[in-house]
């Protein structure tokens, strides 16, 4: 089983416990190279069709946000945040993709804000379910734009989309292709296995649970399929020959609770109490934290 962002062979064991899912069992290795964590066996068609089903993106969302400075839940930055990029690294009024769309709230409020935006998604119904829903965009699937030579972009967005990603390589080499010269990569996400004190807690809480529950197995979905850090996110995108415009670090409350009443139980104040606390600590470090955003030129 071969590392899907350094493609190295060599592995360990993490602390992540396995999980079923679909009839199957996946367990997740770290690379001894890279140092990335991974998923295996890799999902397949099947697999994938049933952890994003159509109405995983519960349609398509046109509230238009009042604050756009305001970060939304599943966020790791603002769209404020995000069309100030856009704006500070490219002139005049380029052609945007928002690559894994979702339910295209992104594109709305992108629109609203001058910004001409497009969108693509891996399942085919929910595409259909976008154009439908809202003509102002150009929808596709995810193949349509890959495997489309005439499909250009001055700039392409990815947010929370990475990780979800079986071939990470592939994918990204496709889609430089469909940047423009000189266009914009935007990159945001989790770096899950970045160092902050709610990461410490969660290996700790595994490596217990490891220890004194003998084949204890989650049940969660794999939707994950790479876990990073910052060190190796950074020279990811790096090894694609793009130059760095931005990289920056941050952290969340998730994926613990963000406030007292999303809390629930004990169990849910004591997750508070870590995110709170982590949040402050890595106040203190600015290569601490949980999520990033990334900007690079297609040089």
């Amino acid at each position: 089983m071969s590392c899907p962002y350094c493609s190295r062979s060599h592995y360990s064991k993490t602390f992540l416990p396995s999980t079923t899912f679909n009839g199957k069992t996946f367990s997740y290795i770290k690379c001894m190279n890279c140092e990335v964590v991974y998923i295996t066996p890799m999902p397949n068609s099947n697999d994938y069709l049933k952890m994003y089903p159509p109405y995983y993106q519960n349609g398509v969302d046109k509230t238009i946000q009042s604050d756009k400075y305001k970060k939304l839940l599943g966020l790791r930055f603002s769209y404020g945040v995000q069309f100030d990029l856009i704006k500070k690294h490219f002139e005049g009024s380029p052609k945007v993709l928002d690559y894994g769309c979702g339910n295209a709230n992104f594109i709305v409020n992108a629109t609203v804000s001058g910004i001409k935006c497009d969108g693509a998604e891996y399942n085919a119904e929910h595409v259909e379910i976008l154009k439908k829903e809202y003509s102002a965009s150009n929808f596709y699937t995810t193949n349509e734009i890959l495997q489309n030579p005439d499909i250009k972009y001055d700039i392409i967005r990815l947010s929370n989309v990475l990780e979800h990603l079986d071939s990470p390589n592939e994918t990204m080499q496709l889609l430089l292709t469909k940047l423009n010269k000189n266009g914009i990569l935007i990159v945001e996400g989790p770096i899950e296995c970045n160092f902050n004190f709610a990461f410490l807690s969660r290996k700790t809480y595994f490596k217990l649970m490891n220890k004194y529950r003998n084949g204890y197995i989650s049940n969660h979905t794999p939707t994950h399929i790479t876990f990073t850090n910052s060190t190796n996110q950074l020279t990811f995108f790096e090894k694609f020959n793009l130059t760095t415009l931005e990289y920056k670090i941050s952290e969340a409350a998730w994926p613990y609770p963000a406030s007292y009443n999303s809390a629930k139980g004990i169990g849910g104040k004591i997750k508070l109490l870590i995110g709170k606390t982590s949040i402050l600590l890595s106040s203190i470090n600015n290569r601490w934290g949980n999520t990033f955003i990334y900007v690079g030129k297609n040089s």
